[in-house]
């Protein structure tokens, strides 16, 4: 059971392939959602509306003529399922099935449900493309949670989590905690951390200058409170694993922005446990943070460096260097990056999502796909931007505007692209002026139904299927 002097409920589903697909905190049951690279399309579609499934599925086992499932209700309404979803088809069922709603004083109990497929040819289902539909009891949205690829038969299996942990930075004897200020501050000096660490709500986490964090034995740091973290440059303060064994950090919701000052990032990984896994060393959902004078070299996992989705953020004056793949990944954020350099970039250096970036006077080398990636309506904004050895230059794509001026684009294989990459968004815009294409392989292609104008002159469309070329076909680097 849940202990019950926490309050917080917690549901996380996983896939096979190590995702979260959502959990449920703190009284108000509010979802947070993160997900992998390697199912882009269903981490998108969750972030862009940011709203919890109430229902979660689970495969238990299929035949020619039917499908089992286990359905739990982790919202306080019932619900009411009306049918399966596949391959743009749907599949009523000829009497709707009442998902009555979650019972506070057990855990995760589910109710199993069989439903007859013999009009989707189950043989050739494919489950992980299959989606169960429903609808609140008391409304009529329809609303859609994918089915897991497992039977959800182990009350036991999230004991050992750490989200569900109690916070334990009391614990720690270098983690001093004033409740008259509500603040944990961490007294300087060299610390190693072989435990992971949890914040709670309602505090500041803060760090003077000087002080040195060692995260090893996959160590990692929850936080539902802002961090101020403040050194200066000559002592600066250190994040890093010694022997690469460490992990990450992690803020959700802390109610206030998180401040880094003078502060390296070295050698860390992305979040992983045996139950969920985020993509980045460095993760900020809901929750503003603002970077000046840092350091991001050298991660050993994940596919970013740092994410930040759903919030406001500010980057200056900083490197990122040595990322193994994007530097930075934002998701349906607004931000600027003023004065900072991004260096020997193992995938993209800032690919954004849904998000507004104003960059100004970035320095961009030695990128093995994308400078600098718009996606999924997103708007950056470039002025005194330089790209030199990157893959592909700028690349807008889904509905996204790059506009800009002073942008140099050197020494690189292919200079601008626009395109569509995703069925349910149209072309990608840019407008740029003041621009130099020097010892570039390609200067752009430009899909049919893109835009781009270019030191003021229109430019027409050199393929009606750029996506075809790209993605390790022709040019860029081959996806997941």
């Amino acid at each position: 059971m849940l202990r019950s002097t926490t309050k917080t409920i917690a549901l996380i589903s996983i896939t096979l392939l190590g995702i979260i697909i959502g959990y449920e905190l703190n009284s108000r049951y509010k979802h947070y959602h993160y997900y992998s690279s390697k199912q882009e399309n269903l981490r998108k579609a969750y972030l862009q509306d940011f709203k919890a499934t109430p229902l979660d599925a689970f495969l238990v086992s299929t035949s020619n003529v039917a499908i089992e499932l286990q359905v739990i209700n982790v919202n306080n309404n019932p619900n009411t399922v009306l049918g399966l979803h596949y391959n743009k088809s749907d599949l009523p069922i000829k009497v709707p099935i009442r998902i009555p709603p979650r019972d506070e004083s057990s855990r995760f109990s589910y109710q199993t449900i069989r439903i007859e497929t013999t009009a989707f040819e189950n043989k050739k289902l494919k489950t992980d493309e299959l989606t169960l539909y429903f609808k609140n009891t008391h409304g009529k949205i329809r609303q859609e949670t994918p089915v897991r690829l497992w039977a959800y038969d182990d009350p036991d299996y999230f004991d050992d989590d750490f989200l569900l942990s109690p916070s334990n930075s009391h614990k720690v004897p270098f983690f001093i905690t004033d409740e008259a200020t509500k603040t944990i501050h961490i007294k300087k000096g060299t610390w190693t951390l072989s435990n992971s660490i949890k914040i709670p709500q309602g505090y500041t986490l803060s760090a003077q200058a000087g002080t040195q964090l060692n995260l090893i034995n996959k160590a990692r740091l929850l936080s539902y409170s802002p961090l101020l973290f403040i050194g200066t440059k000559d002592a600066p303060i250190r994040i890093y694993s010694s022997n690469k064994s460490g992990q990450g950090i992690v803020v959700l919701n802390a109610g206030a922005p998180s401040r880094f000052e003078w502060v390296h990032f070295e050698g860390l990984s992305n979040i992983a446990t045996p139950h969920w896994t985020l993509s980045a060393a460095l993760n900020f959902y809901e929750s503003q943070v603002d970077f000046s004078h840092c350091r991001f070299e050298n991660n050993q996992g994940g596919d970013d460096f740092l994410n930040i989705v759903r919030t406001n953020f500010s980057i200056q004056d900083s490197l990122f260097k040595n990322s193994l793949a994007d530097a930075l990944d934002a998701d349906f954020a607004k931000g600027t990056i003023l004065r900072s350099r991004f260096n020997k970039i193992g995938n993209d250096a800032i690919d954004v999502s849904g998000s507004e970036i104003e960059i100004t006077d970035v320095h961009i080398s030695n990128v093995e796909d994308k400078a600098i990636s718009a996606g999924e309506r997103s708007n950056i904004n470039l002025t005194q931007c330089t790209i030199e050895g990157a893959e592909l230059g700028l690349t807008s794509k889904d509905g996204s505007l790059i506009s800009g001026q002073d942008i140099d684009i050197k020494n690189s294989t292919l200079g601008i692209v626009a395109f569509q990459k995703k069925p349910e968004y149209e072309g990608g815009h840019i407008d740029i002026s003041n621009v130099v294409l020097d010892r570039v392989q390609m200067d752009y292609l430009l899909e049919k139904g893109s835009s781009l104008k270019l030191n003021l002159k229109e430019k027409k469309a050199t393929n009606k299927n750029v996506k075809k070329l790209l993605y390790g076909t022709l040019y860029g680097k081959k996806s997941g």
